[in-house]
């Protein structure tokens, strides 16, 4: 089924699943159930934006983002990083 839909004239720009890079003994809960993507929105006036959405068990994206950033020049490209000490 349909989890979300951007509107038209919406340019994905990058797509990637968190991994961490954990160990499998210290696996976060968000390892694998989040998906986040950035767009470029500007040809309906939504400028460049980077949505996080939350992923179900089985790969199902949440009809709902998580979070949503606005106010980016154009994107290239997304990257997660692991915290400090984690």
């Amino acid at each position: 089924h349909q989890g979300y839909s951007f509107p038209t004239g919406t340019i994905i720009k990058a797509m990637k699943v968190f991994k961490s890079g954990y160990n499998p003994t210290s696996v976060p809960s968000t390892e694998s159930r989040v998906l986040v993507v950035a767009t470029d929105e500007t040809a309906n006036g939504n400028g460049n934006n980077v949505y996080f959405f939350n992923l179900s068990n089985v790969g199902e994206i949440n009809s709902t983002p998580a979070n949503v950033y606005t106010g980016f020049d154009k994107i290239v490209d997304i990257a997660f990083k692991k915290g400090l000490g984690l």
